[in-house]
């Protein structure tokens, strides 16, 4: 349905998208669900970034992220406002205690917003594994088709060291590359490399009937 706009891995100025973006057509309230049982672990609020954010640890110990909300659930509501009372903060991160608030699967938690950081309403989803690293929800946890084979730009051929010199220089050379099939590319120079490189490949990914790249 095409819901989706960005995906984990894109580009971003000196970062990469961390989760998925899931398109709500410019409307502001759609709710959102819990996607698997678990408890709120965390609640951050702020005037940019990720806005108005929950962190929903999971009974399998990912923690699933969701950002630029509009407003929570009432009980997550009561709990804010506690907080604010507390705290004399607008805005704040605040760790819950272990089943204070607790979910179950396909309960609403809050509902979509445009807080933070971003242009249009839309929500912002990750998924965390125990070490609150981001993983790929596409590739971990959901199935979606994807038969294309990636197409490779570009390669860089990158010194390791002092000592490396690629086409008689010191420096980090990049070359486009020529498509012969799905799997077999070919560069049309000869390239002089002595010391120790490395290799860096530049791959674009697509999805089916998706527009945008897998990365």
């Amino acid at each position: 349905s095409k819901v989706l706009t960005t995906v984990f891995g894109e580009e971003r100025s000196r970062r990469f998208h961390a989760g998925i973006d899931v398109r709500t057509y410019g409307k502001i309230g759609d709710p959102l669900y819990a996607v698997q049982n678990g408890y709120i672990s965390r609640i951050k609020i702020s005037p940019d970034w990720y806005g108005k954010t929950l962190y929903l640890k999971l009974d399998d110990g990912n923690t699933a992220v969701y950002a630029h909300i509009d407003e929570f659930n009432e009980l997550i509501k009561q709990k804010v406002k506690k907080i604010r009372l507390n705290t004399n903060q607008n805005f704040f991160d605040s760790y819950l205690k272990k089943n204070e608030i607790r979910f179950f699967k396909g309960e609403t938690i809050a509902y979509a917003g445009d807080t933070g950081s971003l242009s249009g309403p839309h929500l912002h989803f990750e998924i965390r594994d125990k070490n609150n690293k981001p993983i790929n929800p596409l590739k971990s946890i959901y199935a979606i088709e994807d038969t294309l084979k990636p197409i490779a730009k570009s390669i860089a051929f990158v010194p390791l060291d002092e000592n490396c010199w690629i086409n008689g220089i010191q420096d980090y050379s990049i070359f486009n590359l020529q498509k012969l099939n799905d799997y077999k590319y070919v560069i049309q120079d000869t390239i002089s490399v002595l010391g120790n490189f490395g290799l860096a490949i530049e791959v674009e990914d697509k999805i089916n009937t998706q527009p945008f790249n897998y990365n």
